[in-house]
């Protein structure tokens, strides 16, 4: 939650390699320390670009809501 809040806010996000579900604008690196520090340091120095913005829609609001809506109609239809 606190990456996609970041996200909404216009943040870049960088995490491990092992968290998953997250947009494609994440930037996931491995456990190792020098690649945090080269990530890092690019993107202050403006090598690298994080676009916050891209892949997020789907953990907008309304289209949760919606997933949520198809999963439980799912649910109904099946016990009916």
């Amino acid at each position: 939650m606190v990456a996609l809040e970041a996200l909404s806010c216009g943040l870049p996000v960088v995490t491990t390699s092992e968290v998953h579900s997250l947009p494609s604008s994440v930037l996931r690196l491995n456990r190792d320390v020098d690649s945090w520090v080269e990530a890092i340091r690019s993107y202050f120095e403006g090598e690298l670009q994080l676009d916050s913005q891209q892949g997020l829609e789907q953990h907008q609001l309304p289209h949760v809501v919606n997933q949520w809506k198809i999963c439980y109609e799912s649910l109904l239809s099946t016990t009916r």
